[in-house]
């Protein structure tokens, strides 16, 4: 029984940890909901408080995307009778209950209150933190708010916290969709260092390199080609990391193919990338599969 707690135990404190549930088809979502519920009115004596907070604030998100409102807010509700309302994962929840039963406007101001009123001057520099990321997510889907702005705050924010991998993620996002290749490609060149791990981060160097050589050889400049020919290569080196990282990453795969239609002397990756993505239409959940296939047809 204890083993058994044990494989249990580990699987859900991975799937906190790379926030897998973010990604979950509906079906999948909710048998992790089901799993997780039975798991949480289990008794299992090495369940400490802070992994018990950290599986019933997954609990509460799976309750906000399975439509459970209702059960979310006294999933809230409890935790902050247990913990105080001042932990970094309730502000996070009653963030995401204010966008829920009032709007995204009383939401940020909340956030914007709970800052300039509280975490500006207090000790716990984690939920001033999460507060702002929150804040930045947010505005970001604000139609008003100009990227420059977001991206300003961003880089505020990475002054004061160098080694939150997500700030570089952000940080990249944004000059990216600014077309400022070369920022963005540093900046998740950080995130890699913090996090040398992140498959997903190596594919977005991947694709980001891979434009900036089409937009390089688009222009038509004298020696363009030797330039072309080393961006491309780069992209490449960083999309085989990415699927050496994570075997079937569809993403990385489908770079692969791209970059090596490109490349007249790597028929070799060219067919490898072909041959795991036709694996990926056979084994993948069916999100992946469908654009799998289409990759495939549209490129023989």
């Amino acid at each position: 029984m204890t083993k058994g707690l044990t494989g249990t135990r580990e699987r859900f404190q991975t799937i906190v940890l790379t926030k897998l549930y973010t990604q979950l088809e509906p079906k999948a979502l909710l048998e992790l909901h089901d799993d997780l519920e039975l798991y949480l009115h289990t008794k299992d004596p090495e369940r400490n408080d802070g992994l018990e907070l950290s599986l019933w604030d997954m609990m509460f998100y799976l309750k906000v995307y399975l439509s459970k409102d209702i059960e979310a807010t006294v999933i809230y509700n409890n935790l902050r009778d247990k913990f105080g309302e001042h932990s970094p994962n309730l502000y996070l929840m009653k963030v995401t209950l204010l966008q829920i039963n009032k709007n995204d406007t009383v939401a940020i101001n909340f956030i914007n209150n709970s800052i300039d009123q509280v975490l500006e001057f207090d000790t716990d520099p984690y939920s001033y933190l999460l507060l702002s990321k929150r804040l930045i997510t947010m505005q970001n889907n604000v139609k008003t708010n100009k990227p420059d702005d977001t991206l300003r705050h961003i880089m505020e924010l990475i002054e004061k916290f160098p080694i939150d991998p997500e700030l570089w993620w952000y940080a990249g996002e944004k000059y990216f969709e600014l077309g400022l290749f070369d920022q963005a490609i540093y900046c998740f060149e950080e995130l890699v260092v913090l996090m040398p791990f992140n498959y997903v981060a190596f594919a977005k160097i991947s694709e980001i390199l891979y434009l900036k050589a089409l937009k390089l050889d688009k222009k038509k400049i004298k020696n363009n080609k030797e330039l072309f020919d080393i961006v491309l290569q780069e992209a490449l080196d960083n999309a085989l990391r990415s699927v050496e990282l994570s075997e079937l990453y569809l993403k990385g795969w489908t770079l692969i193919l791209l970059i090596t239609k490109q490349m007249n002397d790597k028929k070799q990756f060219f067919d490898i990338a072909r041959e795991n993505l036709d694996k990926i239409t056979r084994v993948s959940n069916s999100s992946d599969k469908i654009t799998a296939e289409y990759i495939l047809n549209k490129v023989n």
